[in-house]
């Protein structure tokens, strides 16, 4: 009985005092970067209504760049990993504005692929917002709002109702559904 007792306290002491995992850091120059690459996507990605998607790659050299710019369909994308330079996020846009998809937050989807990864994904909305998508602990935050980026004419703003600055897994699930 002492041993099951001495354990229990072991294991809640450990569990009450972990440390939450670290978010991915996504450094100054790397938004810098996203946001000159998505405003450079955002246009095809509107005139072909489709994603585009990649990973962002630093090169032994520091500089940032990314690998193949693969696109999508109307509401997917399949990013090829590169072979040179160290992943530092996935990005992906969410193609043209339409009142049947739900395009102005990350999806379920999204979050799961970075989750699963292990790394950080950005992604440009037909709204013009840029997000984050910290996929090792499951949160997405809007890193800025509607127009930071370039937007789709024909966007309408609050016609997929209000937008929260940040986004759990759960919070997802509860507005999309599980995908």
């Amino acid at each position: 009985m002492e041993s099951k007792l001495a354990f229990l306290i072991i294991a809640l002491t450990c569990f009450c005092f972990a440390s939450p995992p670290a978010a991915v850091a996504q450094s100054a120059k790397e938004r810098k970067f996203a946001v000159h690459l998505m405003n450079r996507i955002q246009g095809p990605s509107f005139a072909q209504s489709r994603e585009y998607c990649g990973y962002m790659v630093q090169l032994p050299s520091g500089k940032i760049t990314t690998g193949t710019i693969n696109p999508g369909t109307r509401d997917g994308c399949s990013p090829t990993r590169p072979e040179n330079g160290q992943v530092l996020s996935s990005f992906h846009t969410h193609g043209g504005f339409t009142e049947e998809h739900y395009s102005e937050i990350p999806s379920v989807q999204d979050m799961r692929g970075d989750a699963r990864e292990g790394i950080g994904g950005w992604l440009a909305t037909p709204g013009g917002r840029l997000w984050f998508i910290d996929g090792p602990n499951n949160i997405a935050r809007q890193i800025c709002g509607i127009g930071c980026l370039k937007q789709d004419p024909i966007f309408r703003p609050g016609a997929q109702g209000k937008v929260a600055d940040v986004y759990t897994m759960d919070k997802l699930i509860a507005v999309m559904g599980p995908e």
